[in-house]
């Protein structure tokens, strides 16, 4: 089973779920790019073989993928840092919460 850690400033590491949003959205955008790779080599293969009007339509289809694979990468880059912020503001209001308790003992 994978492991996909995060260290955060205080040392404590968080391990993302297998399944997290954050993991899913990135096999996501590893397969966008191995589409797009596999796509040109068709692409290629084809326009070879004299088929213009089909590359240029595959081609059109690459431009898509491309963008799409850089949306994906920019909301996973927003996402890791959202998640990134709350587990480290939850992990400082945990040390708050047991200095609070360690000076009313």
């Amino acid at each position: 089973m994978p492991c996909y850690a995060s260290c955060f400033p205080n040392g404590v590491e968080y391990i993302a779920s297998e399944y997290s949003l954050t993991v899913v959205l990135d096999k996501m955008y590893e397969n966008q790019l191995g589409l797009e790779a596999a796509l040109m080599e068709l692409v290629l293969l084809v326009e070879q073989q004299g088929h213009e009007a089909v590359g240029e339509n595959a081609r059109v289809a690459l431009e898509r993928i491309g963008e799409n694979a850089g949306f994906i990468n920019q909301g996973l880059a927003r996402l890791r840092s959202l998640e990134k912020d709350w587990l480290v503001s939850r992990i400082f209001k945990g040390i708050d919460d047991s200095q609070s308790s360690d000076q009313m003992s």
